[in-house]
């Protein structure tokens, strides 16, 4: 899905297709836009902890922003 990207999303039919990249018939793949949602937090949620736990990046100082990368590295996988 990454790679193809995804079109409808807006009008709540999306599909993902690699119709541009296929070389023989493309593969169609419907998905809700809240799984496009959960994805998209569980693909943030990989990033801060690359980042803040095996990058050695610094953690905000202010505490509102150290709450919400707590929060983020705290949650649920969707």
């Amino acid at each position: 899905m990454l790679h193809y990207g995804a079109t409808g999303v807006a009008e709540g039919n999306a599909i993902v297709s690699d119709a541009l990249k296929a070389k023989g018939e493309p593969h169609v793949f419907p998905i809700s836009p809240e799984l496009l949602e959960a994805m998209r937090d569980d693909l943030n949620k990989i990033i801060m902890h690359l980042a803040y736990r095996h990058l050695g990046r610094p953690e905000p100082r202010a505490f509102n922003n150290r709450a919400k990368l707590d929060e983020v590295l705290q949650r649920p996988w969707r």
